[in-house]
């Protein structure tokens, strides 16, 4: 899971370069929909990877205080 964040990162990295440098409509468009996306998918790929750490810590017994929110649209 922290591979997926990792690339996600680096994604969103370069498409942040991409949109800084577009100077085509279309181009920019295609940028922010990429970097929409890999926004979307760093917080998914956190929100799974905070609640298998939540529920590995259940498991051994510990105290969990996790805020999970959810996205409704």
């Amino acid at each position: 899971m922290q591979g997926k964040i990792d690339y996600e990162i680096k994604m969103r990295e370069g498409t942040a370069r991409l949109l800084a440098a577009s100077k085509h409509p279309t181009q920019l468009m295609e940028a922010a929909k990429n970097l929409l996306t890999s926004n979307t998918r760093i917080v998914a790929y956190m929100a799974e990877l905070q609640r298998r750490k939540a529920a590995e810590a259940i498991g051994k017994g510990y105290v969990v205080f996790c805020y999970c929110p959810t996205h409704e649209s």
